[in-house]
């Protein structure tokens, strides 16, 4: 089957027809790093990453770009007299509230000197958890901050166009009345915004603007602590304007797919068409992929209800990063994905069982037994991969994908033994599963060392002694050693267990 993806520009499931057979171009909005990146974002990032190993497993070299947003904005929207506080001012006054690990000091809150240590501090925990959760690293990620000058360059011409103006205020505003195509995304039409339906650009009445719902390319605020002195003044960018710049500059006028969760598709997304389009004259983007949104235990997510979770969080708790991966991107993207703890632990054994199962193959390749299957497992293998890459080509089938997948580890599993044969073909059914999933070959286990393992076991027996003597301040003092070297305990009718945290 060949590639089949739902296109949140034309509401439909299309072929995909790439602008360039070699060359596939790919654009992802990336984090705004004032602060840690959340699940909810994740979720969108392993589409993307979803998307381009199935791409690459149809054979096409793809080119990715992740955007690093690294400039400040305003909490509540793009407005400037909407009352909201820059992003990277906040957490330049919050400091970071939960730093990364530390083995000597655990962990501790981190004060800023400027945005920029912001930025660069949450860049750098961002990073780890792509890694953690093991992304394909996009060929490009580019800081917003970097392309100002293709910024200032792209705002002159929409002005020389006709298409941008510079208000008495002294912000470059795009007029979205000259782009007779805007809302073409999102359906949010010209008509729709000056009756007041179908969301904002930017809320709140604006003196300057000829029209409430222009947006901003280039701002200019003398309170603002990160600005640029350009042609265009002392100033800085507005949102959309960043990712046009970007995309333009490191994939070209036109290209193949842009992604980005659902809340990115008006103003964001709608706004980059708008502008990119009016500046090229050409069509900016041919797909467009929008993640919907998570829901954690059943309830929207929110810090005021405490299931609002980072990958930190989680890693703290003693979930596996992979499992992380697998229950973000195991349900498919256009569906509400309900988030829980549990599913984390489901996650983890599906994982373990279909590392097992590849490292009992793998022996066979090195081993082989005199007395094998006489079924026709290399027949199986092949017919296996081309099933799973069929169900990924339906629009990223992810569901239908992992049960050709456990279909698989069943049959294999009921199999005494395999030739060399049937064991390399099952290894390479195992590689092309794990191209995609990306949880098999890397999967490591997270394992103590046995002196450790024995002060933990000491500590707990020391413990249950404490109990059993009804010294319970001493049974508290213990645990609280063992929550500091990074171990939770649970006591059950069985006995007292014990995990990482």
């Amino acid at each position: 089957m060949n590639l089949r993806l739902y296109n949140s520009f034309t509401n439909k499931i299309e072929d995909f027809n790439p602008i360039n057979s070699d060359r596939i171009t790919m654009y992802n909005c990336g984090p705004t790093v004032y602060d840690y990146a959340h699940i909810g974002n994740f979720r969108s990032f392993l589409m993307a990453d979803l998307l381009r190993r199935v791409l690459e497993l149809n054979g096409y070299n793809v080119v990715q770009v992740m955007n690093i947003t690294d400039v400040g904005h305003m909490t509540q929207d793009d407005s400037l007299e909407d009352g909201g506080e820059d992003k990277m001012v906040t957490a330049l006054k919050k400091g970071a509230s939960v730093a990364k690990v530390d083995k000597k000091d655990g962990y501790k809150n981190l004060k800023f000197s400027s945005p920029w240590e912001v930025a660069d501090f949450y860049i750098k925990a961002f990073m780890e958890d792509f890694k953690a959760l093991n992304f394909l690293t996009p060929h490009h990620f580019p800081r917003a901050t970097d392309y100002i000058d293709e910024m200032v360059k792209i705002v002159k011409t929409l002005v020389d166009k006709k298409h941008a103006y510079c208000a008495e205020d002294g912000t470059y505003y795009f007029d979205v009345t000259s782009f007779k195509q805007y809302g073409k995304l999102s359906n949010n039409t010209l008509k729709a915004l000056q009756e007041g339906a179908g969301g904002r650009v930017e809320e709140g009445v604006n003196k300057y603007k000829r029209q409430n719902f222009d947006f901003a390319l280039w701002k200019k605020d003398d309170a603002h602590i990160m600005k640029w002195d350009t042609e265009l003044g002392s100033g800085f960018p507005g949102w959309h304007i960043e990712c046009t710049a970007m995309s333009l500059k490191l994939l070209g006028n036109s290209i193949d797919f842009h992604t980005g969760g659902e809340d990115n598709k008006f103003p964001h997304h709608e706004c980059e068409i708008a502008q990119s389009e009016a500046y090229t004259g050409e069509r900016f983007v041919n797909y467009w992929l929008h993640a919907k949104f998570l829901q954690v235990e059943g309830e929207k997510m929110a810090k005021s209800k405490g299931n609002f979770y980072t990958i930190p969080d989680l890693l703290k708790k003693g979930y596996h990063p992979l499992a992380i991966r697998w229950v973000l991107m195991s349900t498919h993207y256009s569906q509400t994905l309900n988030f829980t703890l549990d599913g984390l632990e489901t996650a983890h054994k599906s994982i373990k069982k279909l590392v097992a199962l590849k490292d009992k193959v793998a022996k066979y390749i090195d081993h082989e037994s005199s007395q094998f299957s006489p079924e026709n497992i290399v027949e199986y293998a092949s017919k296996t991969t081309d099933q799973f890459k069929d169900a990924l080509n339906n629009n990223l089938n992810i569901s239908s994908a992992l049960a050709v997948v456990f279909g698989f580890v069943n049959l294999i599993n009921k199999q005494i033994s395999l030739s060399k044969e049937q064991a390399t073909a099952c290894m390479d059914t195992f590689k092309t599963i794990d191209s995609c999933l990306g949880v098999i070959f890397d999967y490591q286990e997270d394992t103590l060392d046995g002196d450790m393992v024995n002060k933990i076991e000491s500590l707990i027996a020391d413990r249950n002694q404490a109990r059993k003597n009804k010294d319970y301040a001493l049974a508290d003092q213990i645990r609280s050693e063992l929550i500091d070297m990074g171990i939770e305990i649970q006591d059950s009718k069985d006995g007292t267990s014990w995990k990482k945290l």
